[in-house]
């Protein structure tokens, strides 16, 4: 029981209920039917400043609660569930009233205790930081997403298996610290959105904020709308509603992400593919301005008119923009020798999460006046800023490309032969490694005699003045030669190199014909590593008896590591989930990173403090809070441990 005198919360020991699962942070917290937290006076603005659920009502001055007949004093801090006792030997927290005491606010869980006026984290959500759930010192209010329940409209497309076309039970996700003002709102102010882009650049009905609902993750969460704006002015005039109205933003390029990083949690999608000029070709320069959603490949086309290059190749370039390569800082084959995106971008206009617009960098090769915020705004995943503007350098185009492939008896020995290359100083555009699961995967697909035998085939690519390749070919052709090499083949014309470019583009399709299902991992490692990361991973297949097949970007060590699995088989969806969970710690081990080019988003980010350590994660929180106070855009990624993706697979 609690008694009136001794303000006393017995829960054996703190325990909360498990119908309820929720916790106060400090003097907020959740009421579990209403969703409601109170923090200092109890009170929550939202549109009117008032939010009632059922009967009961949150008066500041005396912290009165009314649940029907139930009354709380301000003076006892007395608290009723159901009848009004609460027994000690249960430690139930009633669901009806689930809420505490505005004065004493006291909550024991085992030996910790949380202070109402230190505004301490709720154990519950376990996060601290901007726009994670961190508390807000002083105010101790939390902040949970707008909207923030995971639901699927799969009825739409029953082709779309993200939850076996089933609805999902709506789960509140991760609550997220504000200041002062705290925003619940569960419907946006659609007339004031309209009155900035119009009508006919908003869009509301079930079948096309389905559209939008997803990315390449397959994982599926509803927005309340989505826009479609035309400028910078207007994507400003959004953010300064959104800060206002108190809802959240959801910036989305071509939705071709494997991470859920555009993933919407109800709130307002912002997508930029209205805004797909090339503005400028600067050829003297080098250097080329673009708008965010310009098309990645139809970007190269234009500027190789010039006799430029721009050499970043994300897999998606047919149809991924280039906002969305900045926002992930996209990489892709040729990064072995060009690098990703960030190597090439010079600047950016932007507009900030608080509606500002600035510039970052600049038209030189040179620029070091204050911190490099165009560096910073590579692969921050649309939580720091939208882009409206793309400034990247150029490069000339290589004249000629030559293309060949090596067949290997060993994996250890393409690993040998390719630092041998490295070491050789030559340097390949492309060092493709495809191991023997892969190969047998793509021989049963295409039927084109490939040795299904051999532990491993290497597509390399070499560019550069014809005078050079030549002798680079067969200077590769040597080397590979003697680190047990069994054949070579090289491809002297553009219809050669597509044949042998074919088996390395047919993976995808070829690995659908072992299982429905696949986790693609973009697991990086030092390329010495390769031999022991891939010997791992067998283990791993054998430990959990799965099949995993590993290809990819072998030349910078970003080996794509493919975990199939039967989504419809209860016991393969565990087991490829648990084995995901290994193999980051295994690559961590091996000196590596979780993500070459992918990013967080929701998929990775149960993992991303085991990488960058707490206090590199908390450093990160305090940018996102600095930029972005009100945790409007892109909220509950990178920063949440959620792991929906995995609760998923």
């Amino acid at each position: 029981m609690r008694g009136a005198g001794s303000k006393k919360q017995e829960a054996r020991s703190g325990e909360q209920e498990a119908g309820s699962g929720e916790r106060g942070a400090g003097s907020g917290e959740r009421g579990v039917g209403s969703g409601e937290r109170e923090a200092g006076s109890g009170k929550r603005e939202a549109g009117s400043g008032e939010q009632e659920a059922g009967s009961r009502k949150q008066e500041a001055g005396s912290r009165k609660q009314e649940a029907g007949s139930r009354k709380r004093g301000a003076g006892s801090r007395k608290r009723e569930a159901g009848s009004g006792k609460r027994e000690a030997g249960s430690g139930e927290r009633g669901a009806g009233s689930g809420e505490r005491g505005a004065g004493s606010r006291k909550q024991e869980a085992g030996s910790r205790k949380r202070g109402a006026g230190s505004g301490e984290r709720g154990a519950g959500s376990g996060e601290r930081g901007a726009g994670s759930g961190e508390r807000e010192a002083g105010s101790g209010k939390t902040y949970s997403p707008p909207c923030s329940l995971l639901v699927t409209t799969n009825q739409l497309d029953p082709n779309h298996d993200i939850f076996q076309n089933q609805m999902v039970s709506a789960k509140r996700l991760p609550s997220i610290a504000v200041p002062e003002r705290i925003f619940e709102q569960m419907s946006l102010p659609f007339s004031l959105i309209e009155a900035i882009v119009g009508s006919e650049n908003l869009l509301r009905s079930p079948e096309e904020l389905h559209c939008y609902s997803f990315d390449a993750s397959k994982m599926c969460s509803a927005p309340e709308g989505v826009v479609f704006p035309s400028d910078a002015a207007q994507i400003s005039a959004l953010v300064k509603l959104a800060n206002e109205q108190l809802f959240a933003l959801y910036p989305r390029g071509s939705g071709s992400g494997m991470v859920g990083a555009c993933l919407p949690r109800g709130g307002l999608v912002v997508v930029t593919n209205r805004l797909n000029k090339i503005l400028e070709i600067d050829g003297d320069n080098m250097t080329a301005t673009v708008e965010p959603g310009v098309i990645t490949g139809e970007f190269q086309k234009a500027v190789s008119k010039y006799g430029l290059f721009y050499p970043p190749d994300p897999a998606s370039l047919a149809f991924s923009s280039m906002g969305g390569n900045v926002a992930m800082c996209s990489g892709g084959p040729r990064a072995v020798k060009y690098g990703v995106t960030r190597d090439y971008l010079l600047g950016l206009e932007m507009v900030l999460p608080t509606s500002e617009i600035i510039r970052t960098g600049t038209r030189t090769m040179k620029g070091v006046v204050g911190y490099d915020m165009t560096r910073l705004m590579a692969g921050s995943e649309g939580t720091l800023g939208i882009f409206t503007k793309i400034l990247v350098r150029l490069i000339p185009a290589p004249q000629s490309v030559r293309t060949l492939t090596t067949v290997f008896s060993r994996l250890e020995s393409a690993i040998e032969a390719i630092c041998s290359i490295l070491k050789a100083r030559i340097t390949p555009s492309t060092i493709e490694l495809m191991d023997q699961a892969t190969i047998g995967a793509i021989e049963n697909h295409l039927h084109i005699g490939l040795p299904v035998e051999a532990e491993a085939i290497v597509l390399i690519e070499v560019d550069g003045y014809d005078i050079v390749l030549d002798g680079e070919v067969s200077e590769i052709e040597k080397i590979c030669r003697n680190a047990g090499a069994t054949s070579t083949e090289v491809a002297r014309s553009p219809e050669q190199r597509e044949r042998l470019w074919r088996a390395r583009r047919s993976i995808s399709p070829a690995l659908g014909r072992i299982r429905p299902g696949k986790l693609n991992e973009d697991v990086t490692v030092p390329r010495t590593k390769i031999p022991e990361l891939i010997r791992s991973i067998r283990s791993l297949a054998r430990k959990h008896d799965l099949i995993i097949v590993c290809f990819g970007h072998a030349g910078d060590g970003n080996i794509h590591t493919n975990i199939m699995f039967d989504r419809k088989n209860e016991s393969e969806r565990r087991r490829a989930g648990k084995a995901v969970e290994e193999l980051f710690t295994l690559v961590l081990g091996l000196g590596g990173t979780i993500s070459g080019e992918h990013g967080i988003g929701i998929a990775k980010s149960p993992f991303i403090e085991q990488e960058v350590g707490p206090g590199g994660l908390e450093a990160m929180r305090r940018i996102k809070k600095a930029l972005d106070p009100l945790n409007i855009l892109n909220p509950g990624k990178m920063f949440v441990a959620d792991r929906t993706f995995l609760d998923f697979v």
